[in-house]
């Protein structure tokens, strides 16, 4: 847009010589010659699907990995990051394994590591990501890549991998760090990691045994809090010093039900925050004993003491909808960065937000929810605003908490399910999670006469997920569902009077028309979905407050009355596509309509979010660039053609002389 501008000055400052008697032709063709190559060279640019390459450096990420802003070392948490530090400045050692048990506070070791060496310059680059118990490989490559400033356009992960181990091998001062790695794997063919003196790699894991290639590799064990320093940070996150006298006996006792485990002692700490009761604190620690001995009988004994904390924490949640919002995370995939959007999204559709009158208000009172989940330790900041994080610790405790009672879930995320079978224990489920899997078809009617919740979706927009028109049939209760990668006619979802919020994304779509059934839904989302156009049967959707058409490059036509009849419309998501179209003005079913019109109504006014792609940025610099050119006489031939005027007999009238409207009227 600079280079718009300054070509727009350059024109009136050059327009005309001697005096501005004459017009500068000199000029006028070189700045119209520049004009036309620019228009062509941005044409190409649209043609190419505006797809522009990274300019400049990296900047650094807004929640780039780092230790918590209170951080502080203990005796044993120095002792370790010291051996780190020393393992990665020997040359002899290209791996650094930093192992011990979930919850002992490995990621934010290795956060401290990541911030420490980038500081003291000790690595030209630093790249972390996490790993988890099912790696999705392409998602970890780009992971890295992002720390790299590397584009991947390679589709495979093969293809992937050789092409970060060519830029990590030719870096030869990295620092690669793994974080929650749980199995044995070959880095640099699944992922790219080349290990060698060049590119050195810092691993976090529960198991000491995660790796065999003992060659040039340091172990480094971080083992849970001594004593003192145990019942040090539960005071702490609790608030109270050592004049509290009469709590410092408790405090040891707890600390000792908490294992020893810092996440165990923090989000007990932080429930007991603020409470100087001493019978408060005797109700926790016979709670932490006896959910130890009954509760969680049947987890691992190691395992028992954060369990109970986490468990104690939830317990402590007393208003629903702040349990359910906490519940709700187990349904994404281990260690994922969960959008606070699909939160507030899924909790419309369940009625969570009472007492709100619009959406955005619905958003506020999530973020409140989010900060009381935070402040508890249940949830934990992600890398980017407007994104959660949830420890994996803290979601097997989820898991177990929806094992059983009221909202029964079912969460198999990224095991490589091939296949579903139609199974009489589905019946109880309240919610089931089976995103990132392998599966191709989905053809058998699943009995799941409870479940309100359902995400679903194909391994990626290359495998699409086929959806049968029968296997909703027997889930009449849902409210909520989000398929990805699904390539489906809408006709299936017919059965589902009770849904509220369907997200569609990536999706194959036939039969749009059947959604008009849905008389109760009120956030529909089609992003980066395929189909041609909106049917103006969907203005039956009365109860409609979002509607969500971003990256639908496909859609060609929205009949003009139809966003209109959305009378309870609240927030309106596209491209700005049709603005740019030359549209044909027809009757008003068959018209397209025009973004001027959408947002024109008596009836209501609609918050309208109007995204602007970089192609759609393009395609305005273009049309300046044209309309310079055309002053100044130059027609860039790749964009508008002059053609020269066709000459006609006397007395023979041209076609476009008969089409022309009487403009005396």
């Amino acid at each position: 847009m600079g280079e718009v501008e300054t070509l727009k000055g350059k024109i009136e400052v050059n327009k005309t010589c001697l005096n501005g008697w004459c017009p500068n032709w000199v000029s006028r063709h070189q700045l119209g010659r520049k004009a036309t190559k620019t228009s062509i060279c941005l044409k190409k640019v649209i043609v190419d699907g505006g797809q522009i390459e990274s300019v400049g450096h990296r900047a650094l990420l807004l929640g780039e990995p780092s230790a918590p802003k209170d951080f502080e070392f203990c005796r044993s948490t120095k002792a370790a990051f010291d051996d780190i530090m020393e393992a990665l400045e020997n040359d002899g050692t290209y791996m650094v394994i930093l192992y011990g048990m979930g919850g002992v506070g490995k990621t934010t070791l290795a956060r401290k590591v990541h911030k420490t060496v980038k500081e003291k310059g000790i690595f030209k680059e630093v790249a972390m990501a996490t790993v988890s118990q099912t790696p999705n490989f392409i998602n970890i490559q780009g992971q890295l890549a992002d720390f790299l400033n590397l584009k991947l356009t390679e589709e495979t992960e093969e293809g992937r991998a050789e092409r970060l181990s060519s830029r990590l091998s030719n870096s030869n001062n990295s620092l690669i760090i793994l974080d929650d790695v749980w199995e044995e794997f070959n880095f640099e063919e699944k992922i790219g990691v080349p290990l060698s003196k060049g590119c050195k790699m810092l691993l976090t894991t529960r198991y000491r045994e995660v790796c065999t290639y003992w060659k040039y590799q340091s172990l480094i064990h971080l083992d849970v809090l001594k004593e003192h320093e145990g019942v040090a940070l539960l005071k702490k996150e609790a608030g109270i010093d050592d004049d509290c006298v009469n709590l410092n006996t408790l405090a040891t006792r707890i600390a000792r039900e908490c294992g020893g485990l810092p996440l165990a002692l923090v989000t007990t700490g932080r429930y007991l925050r603020g409470k100087k009761d001493i019978e408060i604190w005797e109700s926790v620690c016979e709670k932490l004993k006896k959910s130890k001995l009954e509760d969680l009988c049947l987890v691992n004994s190691t395992e028992r003491g954060v369990y109970a904390s986490l468990k104690l924490s939830y317990d402590f949640l007393k208003e629903g909808k702040i349990r359910l919002c906490f519940l709700m995370c187990s349904l994404f995939p281990e260690d994922f960065e969960i959008p606070l959007e699909d939160l507030v999204r899924i909790g419309v559709g369940l009625n969570l937000y009472e007492g709100v009158s619009s959406i955005e208000e619905a958003r506020k009172d999530l973020r409140l929810i989010v900060e009381t989940l935070k402040a508890l330790g249940l949830l934990l900041d992600a890398s980017k605003k407007e994104f959660v994080r949830m420890h994996d610790i803290v979601r097997d405790v989820c898991l177990w908490i929806t094992s059983k009672g009221e909202n029964i879930f079912m969460s198999k995320i990224g095991m490589d399910l091939t296949q579903l079978t139609r199974e009489k224990g589905w019946k109880q489920y309240t919610a089931i999670s089976l995103l990132e899997n392998k599966l191709k078809e989905l053809s058998v009617r699943l009995e799941c006469p409870q479940l309100k919740i359902l995400l679903l979706g194909g391994e990626n927009k290359r495998s699409q997920l086929k959806v049968s028109d029968e296997c909703f049939e027997e889930m009449k209760a849902l409210e909520v569902v989000s398929l990805r990668y699904a390539d489906l006619s809408l006709k299936s979802l017919q059965f589902l009077t009770n849904l509220k919020t369907l997200e569609l994304f990536g999706c194959n779509l036939r039969d749009i028309c059947f959604l008009a059934k849905l008389n109760k839904l009120e956030i529909l989302s089609f992003r980066g979905s395929r189909f041609g156009e909106l049917p103006i049967a969907l203005s039956e959707l009365k109860e409609l407050r979002m509607l969500d058409l971003r990256w639908c490059f496909e859609l060609e036509r929205i009949p003009s009355n139809l966003i209109r009849s959305f009378s309870q419309l609240e927030e309106l998501y596209m491209e700005d596509i049709f603005e740019e179209r030359e549209v044909e003005e027809k009757s008003i079913e068959t018209g397209n309509a025009r973004l001027s019109e959408m947002f024109t109504s008596s009836t209501h006014s609609i918050n309208a979010t109007i995204t602007t792609t970089i192609a759609t940025l393009v395609r305005k610099v273009l049309n300046i660039y044209n309309q310079l050119a055309a002053q100044l006489g130059q027609y860039p031939s790749s964009v508008t053609r002059k053609i020269p005027p066709k000459v006609y007999p006397p007395g023979v009238i041209s076609p476009r002389a008969r089409q022309a409207p009487n403009l005396s009227r």
